[in-house]
């Protein structure tokens, strides 16, 4: 928009009554002008600016779970620091939950085929070491002391094949020796 554009009575008018109810990309859209625009004269107008939630055409913004258009059943989550990642399912009324509403998609999978939800103590486990693979044949539920003794076998068993010199290990990651 050039920016000696001169506003109509009428584009005033279909500013000052949707500025409320629209974001300002619809208003924009509406009066065929660009957004900073339509910000710089609804602040000239002396209309108070949109807080983050505002309504676009007249419809509630919906942000989380299925009606949010860009939603697709699951969320993956990496934990750069311990190198790890989980897919997360939206499951707002689910007891582990977190505050987004968002559970990990093994402890739902085992539920499921459990028939029942996991105790607080009891760690689901991803047999492949693959924290990415949810198929339910790769997942074992198990307590806390059975997760270390399992951990603590692998750990006894790279071990034996350093020694063996089958497994080598260059500072950053084991590796298989041929």
């Amino acid at each position: 928009m050039p920016a000696n554009h001169l506003w109509t009575e009428s584009e005033i008018r279909c500013l000052s009554s949707f500025w409320e109810t629209h974001s300002y990309k619809c208003v924009a859209i509406k009066l065929g002008l660009d957004r900073g625009s339509i910000v710089y004269r609804g602040l000239k107008l002396g209309l108070r600016p949109h807080s983050k939630r505002v309504r676009c055409c007249g419809k509630p913004r919906i942000y989380r779970g299925p009606e949010n258009s860009l939603y697709k059943g699951r969320k993956l989550w990496q934990n750069r620091k311990r190198r790890t990642a989980y897919w997360f399912l939206y499951r707002p009324n689910h007891p582990r939950a977190n505050k987004r509403g968002y559970v990990k998609a093994s402890h739902v999978i085992v539920e499921e085929k459990m028939g029942r939800l996991l105790k607080p103590e009891e760690i689901v486990h991803h047999i492949n070491f693959d924290s990415v693979d949810d198929q339910p044949e790769n997942l074992a539920v198990l307590t806390a002391i059975s997760h270390k003794l399992v951990e603590r076998t692998l750990h006894d068993l790279v071990k034996a094949l350093m020694e063996k010199g089958i497994v080598g290990f260059d500072g950053s990651r084991y590796f298989l020796r041929f």
